[in-house]
């Protein structure tokens, strides 16, 4: 079993619950007993989906096919990932009592959002990283402050003058709870944040109790644009199954196919997505005209499907040479823009930034 095998097949089990058609499929492949379990943990390890896989295979009711010491780890990587959901949930209810008590206009974003409002049949589902937030951005400095005055702690050193420039503040991580939280001014990256305006967004915030989340449309328009600009998808052809299926259950929401249907901002972003999310879960719930440029596009993605290999070289030079624009860009921008240029003065002064910024090379090496 190759990587794209592979990758479809957890992607059908991701849709088999709800695609009667996939289900059938995986059904008979878990039946065939010809699927290499191996490659399909090292997959969806990758892709930070095994509890959701190991769910919907349950409620395929094929466990019962599966080498007994796969199902122990399926369990136990899900017991572990429920733990750490409920110890979230109850620092997301310390967020909101601090939140609520200082009136600050708050939604909570991506997966926390999405436990909150019960996107997934089981809590143990979702694999979350950090607590992403997002205030009203003339609250922001002030509730930075208030998380820093409970014992929260940036990660990484960061420049007073510099917030402005950022999309959220730097992580902030508190020895007492389990996870990162960010604190977002905007949702998206500049030119792109005009779409998901954080005005807009908390105008038509939806209330779960005592905590809010993104509307519907909202949060299916982050979720792609996240994906898409934020985390580069179509540059790298990145592959994001864990995005991809929570894409694809708050399409099942109430209006949320309706009124994708009526925005067409960025057209092709948008097409491009579904059309993976359609071929990799094997589904046609996603509507789109499927243009002569659309198919010539998602040969992008297809290369790195077919050939996984090709697309690590061809991204890593993409990277670098991406790394080599920003430079240029950044000093052409300095020029005529103070805050940049301040910035960057302090980073090329301090010995430390020089250590942090070659450390970010290994990582993607």
């Amino acid at each position: 079993m190759n990587y794209k095998e592979a990758l479809y097949f957890i992607g059908n089990c991701l849709s088999c619950t709800k695609n009667v058609s996939a289900k059938k499929w995986v059904v008979s492949q878990v039946t065939s007993k010809k699927i290499d379990w191996e490659t399909v943990v090292k997959v969806s390890s990758a892709q930070l989906v095994v509890p959701a896989l190991y769910l919907n295979l349950k409620r395929a009711n094929v466990l019962h096919l599966l080498p007994k010491d796969l199902i122990t780890y399926f369990k136990e990587m899900t017991a572990l990932n429920k733990e750490r959901n409920i110890a979230i949930l109850n620092q997301v209810n310390h967020l909101v009592e601090l939140l609520n008590k200082h009136q600050i206009e708050h939604v909570f974003l991506k997966g926390t959002a999405h436990l909150l409002e019960n996107l997934y049949e089981d809590i143990s589902e979702r694999m979350i990283g950090d607590i992403d937030l997002l205030v009203a951005p003339e609250q922001f400095d002030k509730t930075a402050k208030l998380a820093l005055e409970i014992g929260y702690k940036p990660l990484t050193k960061y420049y007073k003058n510099e917030l402005k420039l950022l999309k959220h503040y730097p992580r902030l991580v508190h020895e007492e709870w389990i996870a990162a939280v960010e604190i977002h001014r905007v949702v998206i990256q500049p030119p792109y944040n005009t779409t998901l305006k954080s005005t807009s967004i908390l105008e038509h915030k939806l209330a779960f109790e005592n905590t809010f989340t993104p509307s519907y449309h909202h949060q299916i328009l982050h979720n792609i644009l996240n994906v898409q600009v934020n985390d580069k998808g179509f540059l790298y052809a990145k592959i994001n199954l864990r995005q991809m299926y929570d894409c694809y259950l708050l399409s099942f929401r109430p209006t949320v196919l309706t009124t994708l249907k009526n925005d067409t901002t960025y057209y092709y972003r948008k097409s491009l997505y579904f059309k993976l999310i359609n071929s990799v879960f094997t589904t046609s719930l996603f509507k789109i005209n499927d243009t002569f440029i659309l198919r010539f596009l998602m040969l992008w993605y297809q290369k790195s499907i077919y050939f996984p290999t090709l697309n690590y070289a061809l991204n890593r030079f993409i990277y670098y040479n991406y790394r080599l624009f920003n430079y240029i860009r950044l000093f052409v921008s300095a020029f005529y823009k103070k805050e940049i240029r301040d910035s960057l003065y302090r980073k090329l002064s301090d010995a430390g930034w020089y250590k942090e910024h070659l450390k970010s090379y290994k990582n993607k090496v």
